[in-house]
């Protein structure tokens, strides 16, 4: 696109659809990103849970996952935000991520909208100091900040190098105008 260009690069990049090729991302995980789509193209049940993976709200045997603790079992039942919200280890096997960038997305709540900001706890039956990853829930998540995670995630993996951190600050400064301000994601902000 860019050897077409006929326009400054000040003007080219007010463009969007440059600037999502400049950084490499694909028109639908741009659409993902903006908040256009809320579910993953050619599903046959489309909805969030297929942002993280999910064939459809529910789970049943025909749409399991794998359990990470032993990938030869299945989770068959519940759904997908209980499932994905109850054990720490679906959420990162689920959303590819490390427990590390969790932990970040956590400090920075408030750029996804939490009332409460969220947290790690022991699930009822095991020791309230267990370091065991599918015993621990993260609590005061719903659907929609679900949604604003994935779409922070995607475009943090999209934008190769940065991290959790630094992304939402710089969503809050760019999106907003300032500091003071925290951003929404759900706002109209461009790649």
């Amino acid at each position: 696109m860019e050897a077409f260009n006929t326009r400054s690069d000040r003007d080219a990049f007010s463009d969007p659809s440059i600037a999502i090729e400049y950084l490499g991302i694909s028109t639908s995980s741009s659409y993902v990103i903006t908040g256009q789509t809320t579910s993953q193209v050619g599903w046959q049940q489309p909805g969030i849970w297929n942002l993280w993976g999910f064939q459809k709200s529910n789970l049943d045997s025909a749409s399991s996952i794998a359990d990470p603790v032993d990938k030869t079992k299945l989770i068959t039942t519940g759904t997908w935000y209980t499932v994905l919200t109850s054990r720490v280890d679906v959420f990162l096997q689920q959303s590819t991520m490390q427990y590390g960038d969790l932990l970040n997305i956590l400090k920075v709540y408030d750029v996804f909208r939490f009332q409460t900001a969220p947290t790690i706890s022991a699930i009822a039956s095991a020791a309230i100091d267990t370091c065991q990853l599918d015993q621990l829930q993260i609590t005061t998540m719903n659907d929609t900040t679900l949604s604003y995670i994935a779409r922070f995630y995607r475009l943090k993996t999209a934008l190769n190098g940065w991290s959790t951190l630094d992304l939402a600050r710089a969503i809050r400064i760019f999106a907003a105008g300032s500091a003071q301000q925290p951003f929404r994601v759900d706002g109209p902000f461009r790649v």
